[in-house]
């Protein structure tokens, strides 16, 4: 990307920015081409192995008490 582009839109306000960020997304999700078909792939497999094994998920509960613990590991 050209310097000078760069430089105008890190000049523009965030909102600004962030307008372009969604147009530019929204531009390459129309092509389909956000993914590679090895991600595609994986995310397949892990979709499968969810519904195949979900007795092994955690709750919401559970998800935050560990991300708690980890905080608290980090802080000590």
């Amino acid at each position: 990307m050209d310097d000078t582009l760069q430089n105008q839109i890190a000049n523009l306000p965030a909102a600004e920015q962030l307008e372009i960020a969604e147009f530019i997304y929204q531009s390459l999700a129309s092509t389909g081409d956000l993914l590679t078909d090895e991600q595609i792939a994986e995310t397949k497999r892990r979709s499968q192995q969810v519904d195949d094994d979900s007795e092994s998920l955690l709750t919401t509960s559970e998800v935050w008490a560990e991300v708690d613990r980890l905080g608290n590991a980090r802080k000590n």
